[in-house]
């Protein structure tokens, strides 16, 4: 089990406004930012979710307030690929692909799956548990539990109706080009990449 299982309601940063503007906090609606440190800190970057809001903010990874970039990580040596599911089923077999090559793999769920309106929330997908279901790292628990158990409707055969969009990250052949404890990663020479926006 992962030693980073963040959860965004830890006192150190549950408080901390999210991003740059409105009344969300870490606690209330990062869920994302803290899977996202999650992963920098798998990738031998040990960031909490406090400091990766403090660097997405000052880098300028957030817009519109507290819309946060999912290209945020890479700034940590990875690269994102962003994929739609809201009306088709996941790509289960891209998941797959992506833990077994050492990558990571965030998923936004329906945090009330049995309601008609869709509460987003993210978590990561930890491992393949069996051929139905997932293990997921939860932000709102800071532990792991099945994916189909927690977020997923009595009536779903398995995980590809449970997902409704997916953000896999995968090493970059860049490398890691970020130190965290710089003022800036810019003056590091680092070149920004397409931004895909997401808003939570």
């Amino acid at each position: 089990m992962s030693s980073f299982l963040y959860s965004q309601l830890e006192p150190p940063w549950r408080t901390i406004p999210l991003g740059k503007g409105g009344n969300e906090t870490i606690g209330t609606a990062g869920c994302l930012l803290t899977k996202m440190a999650t992963i920098a800190s798998l990738n031998d970057f040990q960031i909490t979710p406090g400091e990766l809001n403090r660097i997405a903010c000052r880098e300028g990874y957030f817009t519109g307030g507290n819309r946060l970039y999912f290209s945020l990580l890479e700034l940590f040596g990875l690269n994102v690929e962003v994929i739609d599911c809201f009306q088709n089923p996941a790509p289960v077999d891209r998941i797959d692909g992506a833990l077994k090559c050492g990558g990571y793999a965030l998923a936004q769920v329906d945090f009330v799956p049995r309601t008609r309106s869709i509460q987003e929330h993210w978590v990561r997908i930890a491992y393949l548990e069996s051929s139905n279901d997932y293990v997921v790292d939860d932000p709102w628990t800071g532990r792991e539990t099945s994916l189909m158990a927690r977020y997923a409707h009595y009536a779903w055969p398995d995980p590809s109706r449970a997902i409704y969009r997916l953000a896999l990250y995968f090493p970059s052949d860049q490398g890691k080009s970020f130190d965290p404890l710089a003022d800036s990663y810019r003056e590091q020479q680092y070149h920004i990449t397409s931004k895909e926006a997401y808003l939570e």
